[in-house]
């Protein structure tokens, strides 16, 4: 036997259904709307971001190789970012010169992950610059 919604509408039960089935869609909308907006959030400026924080790295790795050199250029290196550092007169290595050699190639793998059309002028042209000349020694 069929009841039709006229009867069901007289209990009430049919409108606290449509109001849960409302709700349902409420929340559903709020929670695919939040996500879309964290995932943008998260994604905004992300290779800008990682460029900056590869090229901070390479430029106080590189001070901290030669402190000759960094106090000759930098007359405050903290001011820059290199602290804690042990002062060095750079010379050939073999475990060191291996070190560098990974140390260069992980380098070129995190530049290369980044897309030079998201960044900046500026920033791209250094990017092209910075992944031709790690290419080099592996050519």
């Amino acid at each position: 036997m069929k009841l039709k919604a006229e009867t069901w509408r007289g209990c009430g039960l049919l409108n606290t259904l449509q109001l849960r089935q409302d709700t349902w869609d409420q929340t559903l909308g709020f929670l695919l709307t939040f996500s879309g907006m964290v995932l943008f959030l998260f994604s905004y400026r992300r290779d800008e971001k990682r460029f900056t924080n590869i090229t901070a790295q390479m430029f106080v790795s590189d001070m901290k190789s030669n402190t000759l050199n960094m106090h000759y250029h930098l007359a405050d290196p903290a001011a820059f970012g290199v602290t804690d550092y042990t002062p060095v007169l750079s010379c050939y290595d073999a475990k060191a010169a291996l070190h560098s050699q990974a140390e260069t190639e992980n380098t070129l793998a995190a530049l290369k992950a980044i897309r030079p059309k998201k960044l900046s002028a500026p920033d791209a042209a250094l990017w092209k610059l910075l992944t031709r000349s790690l290419e080099i020694p592996w050519r």
